[in-house]
């Protein structure tokens, strides 16, 4: 876990951070702040889609093949991702996302178009938005659409560069 210790200081020194919960904070400094968001559109992007955080223990399921419907951050812990065969795809940490193509594909009216499942590695916290609620919301705020939509493509972008080594 690195966290820019200047980014850290500015951010104190602005209070910003500060105004936020401990695991709120650490999930900004970890996975929002890098995408460039502001501490004020964190905390929309957290009052939209019901937003909650969710625990799971080492080995539980997050979501079974074909019933990941939400867009979901791994706050803490690590999971790993199988396809519809139960072959590992990828194996993901703090600050990735879960559910992407399903959210990017949202619009089309489809589901997406191949069942996934993932498994936690270790005792996990997972941040988790209703994606149709969350995509409504969006669609009212087109900067934070915007980055919201870049930061999940980069993501599912290196996901797939780094899916060469499984």
């Amino acid at each position: 876990l690195v966290i820019s210790s200047v980014n850290l200081v500015r951010n104190v020194a602005e209070g910003q951070v500060t105004d936020l919960a401990e695991r709120d904070a650490l999930m900004y400094a970890t996975a929002f702040q890098k995408w460039g968001f502001s501490v004020t559109q964190f905390r929309r992007l957290l009052s939209y889609g019901n937003a909650k955080w969710e625990t799971f223990k080492a080995g539980e399921a997050i979501f079974q093949a074909g019933q990941n419907r939400d867009l979901r951050l791994v706050a803490r812990g690590n999971c790993d991702i199988f396809d519809g065969d139960m072959r590992l795809l990828a194996s993901v940490g703090v600050g990735s996302f879960l559910g992407v193509v399903n959210f990017l594909d949202r619009p089309s009216g489809q589901d997406c178009p191949f069942g996934t499942y993932s498994r936690c590695t270790e005792d996990s916290t997972i941040l988790t938005w209703d994606s149709d609620k969350f995509q409504e919301r969006l669609g009212q705020h087109e900067e934070l659409r915007l980055k919201v939509m870049r930061a999940l493509t980069i993501s599912l972008a290196d996901r797939v560069l780094s899916a060469k080594d499984y």
